[in-house]
């Protein structure tokens, strides 16, 4: 370990997932202040703002291949796509459900890397996926957002889904160009790519934001947003898989839904339901036994 002590870097990847956890509720704060996609667009802003100092103060920028351009931009693409089914799926379930369709992503990481790259899967991760699904079913049952009724938050749920599937495609794209890139890199080159895309899907809005309309809220919600739970979360979780190895870091990932569950009834007044609650710890308990001996290398 160095001088980090095992200790202190469990704390490290237990404050990732409490940041982790109240970026949903701070989503959905922050979009009640102003527009959906003025709102992430200025997100985007800070976080791409923010890994370009990181990526400055790490010396590691190299220049990008051609080959790898291809690359760049289909995670970009997914990018985009995770942030756009995350804005709007928010609009139809609690923070808690949002949370734990997003946890779920691993298992769609393991999917593509079965089909795509071929790759052994082992018992444990399908036990966990079988689980996890169930879980999720339950979620979706008699509604899953107090304020909308059982088909309108299965709405939110589908773009739920599609965003965590299309963050478990350019997850999987990354690990490649992270052989030859620095994570700050990678990281400061998707989230400037997505913040284009947002510019242009959002030029309209932007246009019409009058600054002075905008509570303070909404720019703490930015703010924390981009620096917090985009920057700060994503290199101090990669951190923690550098210095105590994925398997262990991974189990931090079941603990954001409790979080979530947490920040959105004591922030957003959010009334979860009984059986909302049951489908997330049984999804949690999934991800947990899924997550179980996740890659041997790490020793």
């Amino acid at each position: 370990m160095n001088k980090y002590s095992t200790k202190f870097v469990r704390l490290i990847l237990l404050f990732v997932a409490l940041l982790y956890g109240i970026n949903p509720t701070v989503v959905k704060l922050g979009i009640k202040n102003m527009p959906a996609l003025t709102f992430t667009t200025l997100r985007l802003l800070v976080a791409t703002i923010s890994f370009l100092i990181l990526l400055n103060h790490s010396k590691t920028y190299k220049k990008v291949k051609k080959a790898d351009v291809h690359k760049f931009i289909f995670m970009g693409l997914g990018g985009l796509v995770f942030q756009l089914g995350l804005i709007y799926g928010l609009k139809y379930v609690t923070a808690a459900t949002a949370s734990t369709i997003i946890a779920v992503m691993p298992i769609s990481v393991m999917m593509i890397n079965r089909f795509v790259k071929h790759k052994i899967i082992e018992k444990n991760k399908y036990i966990g996926a079988i689980i996890t699904m169930m879980g999720i079913f339950l979620i979706t049952q008699n509604g899953v957002n107090y304020n909308y009724d059982s088909n309108t938050s299965k709405i939110g749920i589908i773009l739920l889904l599609i965003a965590q599937l299309a963050a478990a495609i350019y997850t999987v794209i990354s690990e490649d160009l992270v052989k030859r890139y620095s994570h700050y890199q990678v990281s400061t080159i998707m989230f400037g790519l997505v913040f284009l895309g947002f510019i242009i899907i959002s030029s309209s809005e932007l246009i019409r934001l009058d600054i002075n309309l905008v509570p303070l809220t909404g720019w703490v919600c930015i703010l924390y947003g981009g620096i917090f739970s985009l920057c700060i979360a994503n290199t101090l979780w990669i951190f923690g898989v550098e210095k105590i190895g994925s398997n262990e870091t991974s189990i931090y990932n079941n603990l954001p839904p409790v979080f979530s569950l947490l920040s959105g009834m004591i922030i957003l007044n959010e009334k979860p339901l009984y059986l909302q609650i049951i489908g997330i710890f049984i999804v949690t308990i999934g991800m947990y036994i899924f997550s179980k001996n996740r890659d041997k290398i790490d020793g």
